[in-house]
């Protein structure tokens, strides 16, 4: 007879692999919508054809076209072209019929199509609605690779539950102390809040639209592209502005987003790429504000309950839900850990200064402007303790190792933005202050409601704010005892009182016209939250353990939880009433930019739109005979009869940045470099004298300054590589040392 144990593994084995079986059902099943909604009317628009869709990539097969209309006449109808505006299908609409079904078959290995709609206004009104595209048995690279690696993680998972459950024993002799009871219990209680505060990215085929999502989606599409193309780093994005390139790369620190990127080469959607991204970073954000207050309070309870005031914070959640604000939002994981490395120096671990540089540079490769923030948060801070760092050498020591490894670390995108900055003229110069503030310029750069609390409105727009939980925060205190000398409530009043102090700079009470340069640069006071919610809820953790007795805990933490989700109800049911799309899966727009700050001067997304390919240039009668582009590459041939007085000037449809080489290549000739510089209409410009024919060929190049940044970037890591390596060998010694004794 089977032992009981060996039944329960066959059944969990069964169980698993048929779940993994229904995750994979649609590994061959394509499906695309587009939606118009397009009313065409006789008043406004005139007979012809329409292209209303971008290039789709159809792979070999047959497809199910689903056309949604309102016709009430003849004379309307869809076509679908190939590449060359051939058309491959093409039928009028059947009066009063609201769908019309037809098929398409494939017969290449893939075909790049566009779709679009014959009007003729003697049928009056005609409303397209959106086509639908569907396929049963479609072989694709991506699903593929998709279902893979979806399948096993999903087989990782179970492997690592059925040890778990089945072989308990085994599992706590491999992982000690981290597999404990209690530890167990606070990973599953820092899970279940994460999935609290980011459950709306767990729906499927539905997705929020915030504010800057479509900027950052492009941010990671144009890192996929370039790592295709053999790209690394990837400074220049070649996939926005229909692959002109734009040098958000150069101007935003684009490290972490080379996480959703793999997944993106992983098959990945790039809207679930991008939920995947935050559902993470979510809980990687909780998990690390955990570990901060836990270490600074020696209380995993104090833990807990800071992580609970953080989880649920307005401003974090609305940086999340509302805004997309993906530099925020990551500012968020390391803002803690510089607080706990700035803890560690001051309180006698001077060796662990490596905290405070992993947090920094954490910082410096995900947001400037949370950098800039945390640098004048630290450099208060130390000069409060000057005294100290003058007087313990272990402390300036520490701080100093932390400044190089930072600036080692940082190297490779700092030189990079430095030589953009003197180099290249951008829309907005963060150098010069554009914007002229007076009077109260602090009505200038923050949001429409109060910070301290939350939007009490259902249906509008949520600003960002510090929440009700933290509001609340300042009146626990007034219960404290008075002089006590517990260390816990000291570092509990610094932080509150810190907190407090960010705070009110976020407010227009903060007189920001003496400090405009900074002001413009952070565009919106309420930036400085992202200080002020760490310092309060790390104030709420601490005090935690002195206010709350041993036997109410339990119920008091998930008190608190019950109270900080009901306090964001309002601002998830606006998100969810205002922000939910069901159109998926999602088309990226490749001309949202923005502000579109990083564009060099001159430079215009309608005109880029119009101008697609064009060449621009000097000379009315040159003949452009053929073109070719590739990622940050564009080559064409021209020829020309007569020469303008002061020679040809050439325009090439490539945003200009510093690193951009051209070459002309005569007849017959080799190919010789010619000097490029920023054009009128901000592209890639070069004059050519004396030459009536030929091919130029322009693209961009790594620059020396840039380099130069790669290889102290590297060299650093290089270096803390083999010192982690000799460290811990030598621990390991150590260690064999003393059992050996």
């Amino acid at each position: 007879m089977f032992s009981n144990r060996r039944v329960k593994i066959f059944f969990y084995i069964l169980v698993s692999l048929v779940f993994i079986y229904s995750i994979n059902e649609d590994i061959f099943y394509f499906y695309d919508i587009y939606t118009f909604n397009r009313e065409f009317s006789p008043a406004v628009d005139s007979k012809g054809d329409y292209i209303l869709t971008p290039q789709v990539i159809l792979k070999k097969g047959l497809y199910t076209f689903y056309f949604d209309v309102v016709t009430e006449s003849i004379g309307n109808g869809y076509f679908v072209i190939d590449s060359n505006d051939e058309i491959i299908l093409m039928d009028e609409f059947l009066p009063r019929v609201k769908e019309e079904v037809v098929q398409l078959e494939i017969l290449d290995t893939s075909k790049q199509v566009r779709i679009g709609v014959s009007y003729d206004p003697a049928g009056g009104t005609f409303l397209f609605k959106k086509v639908y595209i569907e396929s049963d048995f479609i072989i694709s690279r991506d699903s593929i690779l998709r279902h893979f690696v979806v399948s096993l993680f999903l087989a990782i998972l179970f492997m690592l539950l059925g040890w778990r459950i089945f072989y308990s024993a085994s599992w706590f002799d491999r992982f000690g102390r981290l597999s404990s009871p209690a530890n167990e219990r606070i990973l599953i209680f820092l899970v279940a809040i994460s999935v609290i505060t980011t459950y709306p990215y767990f729906y499927n085929k539905i997705y929020l639209r915030t504010d800057d999502y479509m900027f950052h989606l492009l941010r990671v599409e144009g890192i996929k592209v370039g790592l295709e193309n053999g790209m690394f780093p990837v400074r220049m994005n070649p996939f926005f502005l229909e692959g002109y390139g734009y040098g958000d790369g150069l101007f935003y620190p684009n490290l972490t987003m080379y996480f959703p990127a793999v997944l993106r080469l992983l098959g990945f959607y790039p809207i679930t790429a991008y939920k995947i991204f935050v559902i993470l970073l979510n809980f990687l954000s909780i998990g690390c504000f955990y570990l901060a207050v836990s270490r600074i309070s020696k209380s995993r309870y104090s833990g807990l309950i800071g992580a609970v005031f953080y989880a649920f914070a307005s401003h974090r959640l609305i940086e999340i839900l509302y805004r997309c604000g993906m530099g925020e939002a990551q500012s968020f994981l390391f803002t803690p850990i510089v607080i706990l490395g700035l803890y560690e120096i001051f309180n006698d671990h001077e060796d662990k200064w490596y905290i405070l540089a992993i947090g920094v540079i954490g910082l410096a490769w995900s947001h400037l402007l949370s950098l800039v923030l945390a640098f004048i948060a630290v450099a208060i801070f130390l000069l409060f303790r000057i005294k100290d760092i003058l007087q313990n050498k272990k402390i300036l020591a520490a701080l100093i190792k932390a400044g190089l490894i930072v600036i080692g670390f940082c190297a490779s995108f700092y030189f990079a933005m430095a030589e953009q900055l003197l180099t290249t003229k951008t829309t907005a110069n963060i150098l010069v202050s554009t914007i002229s503030i007076r009077g109260r310029a602090g009505m200038s750069v923050i949001p429409g409601s109060h910070p301290f609390a939350a939007a009490p409105d259902w249906l509008r727009f949520n600003d960002p704010n510090m929440g009700l939980p933290l509001l609340l925060l300042p009146l626990v205190f007034l219960s404290l005892k008075k002089n006590s000398k517990n260390r816990n409530q000291q570092l509990a009043i610094f932080f509150l009182i810190s907190g407090l102090v960010a705070v009110f700079v976020s407010t227009e009470w903060f007189p920001w016209y003496l400090f405009s340069w900074i002001a413009n640069r952070l565009q919106f006071a309420w930036r400085v939250l992202i200080i002020a919610v760490p310092l309060l809820s790390l104030s709420a953790g601490l005090i935690s353990e002195i206010l709350i007795p041993q036997k109410f805990r339990k119920p008091a933490l998930y008190l608190l939880v019950a109270i900080s989700a009901l306090s964001v109800v309002p601002l998830y049911h606006s998100a969810i009433q205002l922000r939910l799309v069901m159109d998926n899966p999602l088309h990226l727009e490749s001309l949202r930019v923005s502000g579109g700050e990083y564009m060099p001067v001159g430079s215009d997304y309608k005109f880029i739109d119009k101008n697609k390919d064009t060449v621009l240039s000097n000379d009315p009668t040159l003949q452009v005979l053929t073109h070719d582009r590739k990622p940050l590459r564009f080559s064409f041939e021209f020829k020309t009869e007569t020469l303008p007085p002061d020679g040809l000037r050439f325009e090439i449809p490539l945003l200009y940045y510093t690193g951009y080489v051209v070459e002309y290549e005569a007849p017959g000739k080799d190919p010789v470099e010619i000097r490029p510089y920023l054009g009128d209409h901000g592209f890639v410009a070069v004059d050519l004298q004396n030459e009536k024919e030929g091919r130029i060929t322009a693209f961009y190049q790594t620059t020396l300054v840039q380099r130069l940044g790669d290889w102290i970037t590297l060299l650093t890591l290089i270096g803390c590589a083999a010192y982690g390596l000799r460290a811990g060998w030598k621990k390991r010694a150590l260690r064999r040392a003393v059992i050996k004794a």
